[in-house]
């Protein structure tokens, strides 16, 4: 079985602990895979930082899963800057967000939101069907992300004896929104199955380079 298709399995069957290690070495694969050949390996890496993000983040590594997303964002922000990549940018942008505001960081929570709501605005007018959904997505998280933004406000209102509105208080260890890779255009073009280096996972014998 490959290492990409262990983690969804250990995933799918609720052993999300044992499903990091396989993760993790899909990553760790992808590096020297990238470092060798950028053009051909980056946008797999930066695809297994995003997956591995969510990984981290459902059992509880804040720290690591945002360390991971922040560099799928820098490597899918270089590539969007040459080819056909903002969709994936977006999604990115989204879990970060959502990695922000678990942290508290509701101003970059917030920056974040906005910006891939803009680029998935900008494809959706350009073409609905495909990019409605992602659209919808990145506007969901950008409520949540502009209700965390008003919640602070209402609190600093309410110690300094302001009166204003009062926001509601985000549920405390359950993150709204939605995170997670989801295929775009681009993506399809490396990714096979949930996690791992698409190409890794359909040709194993790229391993031989190494």
């Amino acid at each position: 079985m490959s290492l990409g298709n262990l983690a969804v399995s250990l995933s799918s069957a609720g052993r999300r602990d044992e499903a990091l290690a396989p993760v993790r070495e899909v990553v760790t694969i992808g590096r020297r895979l990238a470092e060798d050949d950028p053009e051909q390996f980056l946008p797999d890496l930066a695809l297994s930082l995003n997956n591995v993000a969510v990984s981290l983040r459902e059992v509880g590594e804040g720290d690591e899963a945002m360390a991971s997303i922040r560099e799928a964002v820098a490597i899918r922000r270089r590539l969007a800057s040459v080819g056909p990549f903002d969709p994936d940018l977006a999604m990115s942008l989204n879990n970060l967000a959502s990695l922000l505001g678990d942290a508290g960081l509701v101003d970059d929570e917030l920056s974040a939101a906005q910006e891939s709501v803009a680029i998935n605005r900008r494809l959706a007018d350009a073409e609905p069907g495909a990019f409605l959904p992602n659209l919808a997505r990145s506007l969901s998280n950008l409520s949540l992300a502009r209700r965390d933004a008003g919640g602070r406000a209402g609190s600093c209102a309410r110690r300094c004896g302001i009166g204003g509105r009062r926001a509601g208080n985000r549920s405390q260890g359950v993150r709204r929104g939605r995170f997670g890779e989801s295929p775009s255009p681009a993506a399809r073009l490396s990714i096979s199955g949930r996690l791992g280096l698409g190409r890794i996972l359909r040709e194993p014998e790229i391993l031989t380079r190494l």
